[in-house]
């Protein structure tokens, strides 16, 4: 008997959600699947009285479509069509593993998100057309901004954030040297901060060049607030920039 189960706001990692469910059918009737799926060294028979708390929320991507997460104004269809918020989609856990994409990674990995042997742009669009028969070919895979804006409503009551970021095409032209990110509470707007895009070159051979990822790590005192919505700002000067993925790190409210 299961008396009492508490999760973060995060929930369970991937790994763990899979053990908790199968065929659709939850498995916390069964103690023996319980205690696997909290890693205890061994089933437990009998009762199972377990309060579980977790005081350090998953870090997980919540820019995800899966998850209720959507594209609002310009470029609205893309977030249904197009990979931008679907990278859970691209890359699924049971085949990647559940850390392709994480804070550190984010911080440290210019290609963070992004599989070793799947950076080329080559090989990117032939991952993501494994994946759908919708992503097929270059402009199907690509997002290309109609403005110097995009912004995404985060899933249902909004997200605690840490980092935000994009993975993107250098190659193919340079349309601006920045991406400036903004949130907002419901309430207010609040500047977060930007990022320097490097310039690369105008002209490239998909086959040969590799994607880029960028983020922005969050102050830590706006780390606490939650966020309804974010706003990647790349400038007026950048309508027809190719984005590929947009990230929300932190934990959902």
């Amino acid at each position: 008997e299961v008396k009492q189960l508490v999760h973060g706001q995060g929930g369970p990692s991937v790994r763990r959600q899979r053990l908790l469910t199968q065929d659709g059918k939850d498995l916390l009737d069964s103690a023996a699947s319980l205690a696997e799926a909290c890693d205890l060294d061994a089933a437990v028979e009998g009762e199972l009285v377990l309060t579980m708390v977790n005081t350090d929320p998953l870090d997980m991507n919540v820019a995800l479509k899966s998850l209720g997460a959507r594209v609002e104004g310009a470029n609205a269809s893309c977030g249904d069509q197009k990979p931008l918020l679907q990278h859970d989609a691209a890359f699924p856990a049971e085949e990647f593993g559940d850390d392709l994409l994480t804070l550190d990674a984010a911080q440290t990995d210019r290609f963070a998100g992004i599989p070793v042997g799947k950076r080329t742009g080559c090989q990117l669009v032939e991952q993501l057309q494994s994946k759908s028969e919708v992503w097929v070919g270059d402009c199907p895979t690509s997002t290309f901004l109609d403005s110097g804006k995009i912004c995404v409503v985060l899933p249902g009551d909004g997200a605690k954030l840490k980092a935000i970021g994009f993975t993107y095409c250098p190659w193919d032209r340079n349309y601006g040297r920045e991406c400036g990110f903004s949130g907002h509470t419901g309430d207010e707007s609040v500047v977060l901060g930007s990022v320097d895009i490097p310039r690369h070159r105008e002209r490239g051979d998909p086959s040969t060049e590799k994607v880029g990822t960028l983020f922005l790590t969050l102050p830590s005192e706006q780390q606490e607030t939650i966020f309804k919505t974010i706003e990647w700002n790349f400038g007026n000067s950048a309508s027809g920039r190719r984005l590929y993925f947009l990230y929300a790190l932190g934990a959902l409210a």
